[in-house]
């Protein structure tokens, strides 16, 4: 019987952990992750390397960005814009740091001066020593070949000069919440990819070569590569992974978990045994960010039972009290009278038996334009064709493929203009298994 491996970085050492089905059978806590400490893991514990299914890491991509900002990168930046705008882009990450980002504003392609503008642009570049340029639409999510044209003539320009990326990937409607989170992947890409493909070649040094997933700041999975396209995913994975695994340890019901992070007690609840996710966007180092992350609170001042009672209240979607899941050391009684309290073990295996229930999770839109019922059916096909091609090429085998349909209209926009979200979740199984690429028939 196959297993999986978890691998949580916790500053500066990395438990890992085996675990089959939902069960960690091994766990231990190493110094670095290297090829030979994974073997005498695996050595110890009599575990062959081709039985393992899937390797799992949980690891904050985002901790490297301070000394990302320390290095003398430099990146170009086109905002495709009807107005030029004058703020510079992720303003508080570029104040004290190395890191230089030239910004330039383009008209909208359709405009008689763009390819005049676009080629004084890259003279620009070409002189700056530039290689990587990032591209943002305003109509990114209106017309999402926006971007793309832009790049084409870059590429039609300068062949092989640059490597550019666009923000079309990110799924909200938000220039300006696409700009962040653009740029701030950009500024952690290379160093991921780096760091994922030494983690892999460790693995194969091993004898494994099983698919790589990230836990992600929403208590699901992501593949190798959309962390690499997308590191800020990860950010507050380490979050997740206590309240998935309070979840868990209560025998997966939902439920209120306090837990110790940064020298701080922090207090989330779980939905559906995966971290709820609050409305609105996210303050990353005074920056907004879209996407999905934990709603947690930060208990500020421990021995005042109101501030107690008020944050439980904010949290409890219960219809009364429910048990508290407690990792913190530094509780052993309930903050709360009228909630009872279950310390767990804050201990490797029982955050790993979490992660080994979570989902892989991935969700792609599009603006479509259509008149009739048939025509968002037929795209709703295309787009779930082109979803489930992107995980094959990926590598990601899941047991049963879910997937659902969103149709969100667009404000101030004709009315047969609608957003198609295409969520897609399941739980990874083994490679060597239904290998067949994926093929589903949408039906109404």
């Amino acid at each position: 019987m196959g297993g999986n491996i978890v691998l949580i970085w916790q500053q500066k050492q990395v438990d890992i952990n085996y675990g089959v089905n939902e069960v960690v059978v091994a766990s231990e806590r190493i110094s670095s992750l290297s090829i030979s400490s994974l073997e005498q893991f695996l050595n110890r514990n009599g575990i062959d390397p081709r039985q393992i299914e899937n390797v799992i890491l949980v690891r904050d991509l985002t901790e490297i960005i301070p000394q990302e900002l320390k290095s003398n990168k430099s990146f170009g930046y086109l905002r495709v814009t009807p107005t030029p705008l004058e703020f510079m882009p992720v303003a508080s990450l570029m104040q004290k740091s190395n890191v230089k980002i030239h910004t330039f504003h383009l008209p909208l392609p359709i405009k008689s001066d763009f390819d005049v503008r676009l080629r004084k642009t890259l003279e620009t570049l070409t002189t700056l020593s530039i290689k990587e340029v990032a591209v943002n639409s305003t109509f990114s999510l209106i017309d999402n070949s926006s971007a793309p044209r832009v790049i084409e003539k870059i590429e039609q320009f300068c062949p092989g000069q640059f490597s550019c990326y666009f923000s079309d990937i990110f799924n909200t409607a938000n220039f300006l919440l696409r700009e962040n989170n653009l740029l701030i992947n950009l500024l952690l890409r290379q160093t991921v990819k780096a760091l994922l493909e030494k983690i892999d070649r460790s693995l194969n040094e091993v004898g494994i070569f099983a698919p790589i997933y990230l836990l992600k700041g929403d208590g699901t999975l992501a593949s190798s590569k959309m962390a690499e396209i997308n590191p800020l995913a990860t950010w507050r994975a380490k979050e997740a992974i206590y309240l998935i695994s309070g979840s868990h340890w209560q025998k997966n019901k939902d439920t209120i978990v306090i837990f110790e992070q940064d020298q701080s007690i922090k207090m989330g609840v779980t939905e559906d045994y995966l971290p709820r996710i609050p409305e609105g966007v996210n303050k990353f180092q005074d920056i907004e960010l879209p996407g999905r992350y934990p709603l947690t609170i930060t208990i500020e001042n421990t021995s005042n039972r109101k501030k107690w009672e008020e944050a439980i209240e904010l949290l409890n979607p219960f219809p009364g009290p429910v048990t508290l899941v407690n990792f913190s050391k530094t509780l052993d009684a309930s903050p709360v009278f009228s909630y009872p309290i279950a310390n767990a073990p804050n201990e490797p295996h029982v955050l790993a038996s979490g992660v080994l229930t979570a989902p892989f999770r991935w969700e792609t839109q599009k603006m479509i334009v259509a008149n009739s019922v048939e025509e968002i059916d037929s795209v709703k096909q295309t787009l779930l064709d082109a979803a489930l091609n992107t995980l094959d090429k990926q590598g990601v085998r899941l047991r049963k493929i879910n997937y659902s349909f969103e149709n969100n209209p667009l404000k101030y926009l004709p009315k047969n203009r609608v957003l198609l979200k295409l969520i897609i979740w399941g739980n990874p199984i083994l490679t060597d298994q239904n290998t067949e690429p994926y093929c589903i028939y949408y039906i109404k």
